[in-house]
């Protein structure tokens, strides 16, 4: 019985681990590319589709 649960626990961690190897660096350029569109285009966002995304803060607090 522990040998089938040693297979199984095997078999998931190398599922997932191979998934994530697979999806992580494009996980990290879409942050990064995120980051940076956000940071250089909230300049052309106009100050009314700020405030009704997040009415609770202000452009300064930067919502």
């Amino acid at each position: 019985m522990l040998d089938i649960l040693h297979r199984e626990q095997v078999y998931l961690w190398y599922y997932f681990q191979l998934q994530l190897s697979q999806i992580f660096r494009y996980w990290v350029l879409g942050m990064v590319l995120g980051i940076a569109l956000s940071a250089l285009f909230q300049r052309y966002v106009p100050a009314e589709v700020v405030a009704q995304a997040c009415p609770w803060r202000t452009r300064a607090l930067g919502c």
